[in-house]
């Protein structure tokens, strides 16, 4: 069980359609990447650890999904959240994950710089997500609506 952000279902679907088109750029040449379901931001901070919902969202103050990364094992979008005392935390939404390991990260790291944006969270649920497989869980959600 982790806490974490479920963006609204608008956002949700803008994320989808951006990530599918940045799957079909990086996939012409080979299916290596796939995405990857539920799109959620992890609250893996330890400040977030033991939270309510209700506390958590007392504890927000703005959200900022700000472009791609990629890791070893998947594309992320990084996911900057300030909190009231003006601290930034960074966490990582999992857009895709890689099939096998890319022969050549030059060519996806230029598409991925062709395809940046920036995208401000307003209204989300806050929730206790438990993943397990292909099956995940959620309860305790309450809807925020942020400044």
């Amino acid at each position: 069980m982790e806490p974490a952000l479920i963006l609204n279902p608008n956002q949700t679907l803008e994320l989808i359609k951006k990530t599918k088109n940045l799957i079909k750029n990086v996939n012409k040449s080979g299916v290596i990447l796939a995405p990857f379901y539920p799109i959620y931001i992890p609250l893996s901070n330890s400040l977030f650890i033991d939270k309510t919902p209700a506390e958590i969202k007392k504890m927000l103050e703005s959200i900022l999904i700000n472009g791609w990364t990629i890791s070893e094992s998947s594309l992320d979008l990084l996911v900057q959240i300030q909190l009231i005392d003006k601290s930034v935390i960074t966490e990582k939404i999992t857009a895709a994950a890689f099939l096998q390991t890319p022969e050549n990260l030059k060519i996806i790291k230029d598409i991925i710089e062709q395809n940046s944006f920036n995208m401000q969270v307003r209204i989300f649920r806050i929730c206790n997500l438990k993943k397990e497989n292909h099956t995940v869980e959620v309860w305790n959600d309450i809807w925020c609506k942020l400044k």
